[in-house]
């Protein structure tokens, strides 16, 4: 996921590489707008090897900018 893309898309939320290979994120905005990343999200960055793409409510609630996290 590109935090720019997310940006220009009135996203708040966060995305952060884990150590497995796997990426982690928190969308919040309009259902449309987080189900076309969430669709997006299959093609992934050039290099990257998309498998799977697993959608979970969260309780966390972002607001404002969408950050890019340190990997875990």
């Amino acid at each position: 996921m590109v935090p720019g893309r997310s940006r220009d898309t009135g996203l708040s939320g966060w995305v952060r590489n884990r150590r497995s290979g796997d990426v982690e994120a928190v969308l919040a905005g309009p259902l449309d707008v987080v189900d076309e990343m969430l669709a997006a999200l299959w093609t992934g960055p050039a290099g990257a090897s998309v498998s799977a793409v697993e959608g979970t409510p969260t309780e966390e609630r972002p607001r404002g900018d969408f950050d890019v996290r340190p990997t875990v």
